[in-house]
């Protein structure tokens, strides 16, 4: 399962993220992972800090064993290849991490 939502919280990486025209949630980032996906090398964040895919893989194994229930909060650039995006789902699902958000900015004046 895929949920889209917004965070007011900023953060300290330069990402652009892409728009959403889901409606805000309250839930904050703390108590949860965050994986960033930027546009340039390093690609991969764990909560601000560069990471390979072998080490998120890893990391993300580590916390399933101890809290399957874990919320992955992924924020990637909207120039970011899917490919990345892909990556960082696929390896969360593969650890029956499935509880995975995408942070998105609200899309200013849609249009229906």
């Amino acid at each position: 399962m895929m949920v889209t939502t917004t965070f007011k919280q900023k953060s300290v990486l330069n990402l652009s993220l892409p728009q959403s025209r889901a409606q805000s949630s309250a839930q904050t980032e703390t108590g949860n992972i965050t994986i960033s996906i930027t546009k340039n090398e390093p690609f991969l964040h764990w909560d601000e800090l560069p990471i390979t895919e072998a080490e998120l893989e890893a990391r993300l194994k580590q916390v399933a064993q101890e809290n399957p229930d874990m919320t992955v909060i992924v924020k990637p650039d909207k120039d970011s290849t899917t490919g990345h995006l892909v990556f960082v789902m696929d390896a969360a699902n593969a650890v029956a991490l499935n509880n995975i958000k995408l942070r998105t900015k609200p899309l200013r004046d849609a249009v229906e």
